[in-house]
């Protein structure tokens, strides 16, 4: 598998997400992966992973958006309909660009689901302040996904989307 370079770091401040949305700010995936890996940390608390799963976690959250630097960010919607079609592009792209080799194939799959669903609660905590208009499905994405994770983590997720179960549910 190639290596993430500094060239590739430095390239995510240049491609831009939410380019097919009305935003009240624009989002690099630099910025959008600094906060993912902040929330996947978070995330991660609960289960006291060991140190190697501690490492893969940030470096997988690191490394998640890396191929949006050839490719560009695919965003949302094509995603999905690309994804009935059967085709997954983002799991196409990572692999293009990885050398045929995807990241979260090299992780524990506790590991990948917790980078997963970090990165649609920073969708959807960004999406929030900065595009009401894609925040209800944002959020709703993101807590379909945290079904996956264990009740302690399933109410961090809440608590960062600002929803209060008794009053919100």
């Amino acid at each position: 598998m190639k290596i993430m370079t500094a060239q590739t770091a430095m390239g995510l401040q240049e491609v831009k997400r939410w380019h097919t949305r009305r935003v009240d700010r624009e989002q690099t995936v630099a910025s959008h992966t600094a906060s993912l890996i902040g929330i996947a940390l978070i995330l991660a608390k609960p289960y006291n992973l060991n140190p190697n799963d501690r490492c893969d976690l940030v470096e997988l959250a690191l490394i998640h958006d890396a191929h949006e630097t050839e490719y560009g960010d695919i965003p949302y919607p094509t995603r999905m309909k690309f994804l009935e079609l059967g085709f997954d592009l983002d799991l196409i792209a990572r692999k293009a660009f990885w050398g045929g080799i995807d990241p979260y194939d090299m992780v524990m799959p506790h590991v990948a689901v917790l980078v997963d669903v970090a990165d649609a609660v920073e969708a959807a905590m960004w999406s929030q302040d900065n595009a009401p208009k894609v925040a209800p499905s944002a959020v709703a994405r993101a807590l379909e996904l945290s079904q996956a994770l264990n009740n302690e983590v399933q109410a961090l997720v809440l608590e960062m989307l600002g929803i209060r179960p008794e009053v919100d549910q």
